[in-house]
């Protein structure tokens, strides 16, 4: 067991699988050109990554931040490209470093809840300084 344990650590490096926070019925892979790629979340930080490993050998090709939503709606994964939706951003992605190419749409940013429903309160006149 511990020579078998050892291989799968020089075969599939990096995060120890009990670290993550992803829900294994849910979580949402895809494949393309010989590389499965696999978005997941940590436990102990708010931190969202995705990983891709050679499906042939199950060698981590690249392993690497992306936009921090827990919400993954969807991955394809093309001959050179990643297409991941998170929320309202699609990141598109190089299948072989991962390296991000281009982002349509913008990250969430929750609302400030001292600026209101219409937006700021210096907008509006009512912040402190602004009276």
């Amino acid at each position: 067991m511990v020579a078998e344990q050892q291989h799968l650590e020089e075969v599939v490096p990096g995060v120890d699988p009990l670290t993550t926070a992803t829900n294994v019925l849910s979580v949402e892979g895809g494949y393309g050109n010989g590389v499965l790629v696999v978005p997941y979340g940590m436990k102990v930080r708010n931190d969202v990554r995705m990983a891709a490993l050679a499906a042939d050998t199950g060698a981590r090709l690249w392993d690497v931040q992306i936009t921090g939503s827990p919400f993954s709606d969807g991955l394809e994964v093309t001959t050179d490209k990643v297409f991941h939706a998170i929320g309202s951003v699609m990141e598109v992605r190089a299948l072989k470093t991962g390296d991000l190419l281009y982002m349509i749409g913008k990250p969430y940013t929750p609302p400030d809840p001292a600026a209101g429903p219409h937006g700021t309160l210096a907008a509006q006149g009512l912040a402190p300084e602004s009276r």
